[in-house]
């Protein structure tokens, strides 16, 4: 790791403040979602999806997450999804990754898609795309990941991204 590679992951973690209230009043309601300074969005995408991958590795059970687990990823989903399908509060169900690590990061130019390029526990890759959406502000930004698909209409498990597939 190169010098630039530092000084950019210490760039994206100053830029990316979890969840706030943008300068609210003191007793305002906490923001869902990762509020980022808009003049390092780049960097602070690429450090909340990796988190945010990580999280979904790390999670992995195959069983609905529950106390600081589902807090955890669900603060980073989008609250409108979350509150349309009653998944606010509780057990998240939710379909996390398994694979071993992460192989690369991409940040699309529209810096709201993002590819998440995995080692599988197999020894293959796998590509994760995930959706940021959110509210830009005239400096900071609140977003979130928004999964494209309601919950499974039988198990209630909903997947966080909006494709996972294996390179060919």
């Amino acid at each position: 790791m190169n010098l630039h590679h530092v000084l950019g992951a210490f760039v994206a973690c100053v830029a990316l403040v979890p969840g706030g209230s943008h300068g609210a009043e003191p007793d305002a309601e906490p923001v869902s979602g990762y509020v980022v300074r808009n003049a390092e969005m780049r960097q602070a995408v690429q450090a909340i999806a990796k988190g945010f991958c990580i999280d979904l590795r790390d999670f992995h059970t195959g069983e609905s997450l529950t106390g600081r687990h589902a807090d955890s990823i669900r603060g980073g989903l989008d609250p409108h999804y979350m509150a349309r399908h009653g998944l606010e509060e509780g057990e998240l169900p939710i379909v996390t990754a398994p694979f071993r690590d992460i192989h690369d990061i991409r940040v699309a130019d529209d810096l709201r898609t993002v590819l998440c390029i995995v080692n599988t526990e197999e020894g293959g890759r796998e590509v994760i795309v995930l959706k940021l959406d959110g509210e830009e502000g005239e400096t900071y930004s609140t977003l979130y990941f928004s999964p494209v698909n309601p919950p499974d209409a039988e198990s209630g498990f909903f997947e966080p991204w909006i494709l996972k597939v294996a390179p060919e």
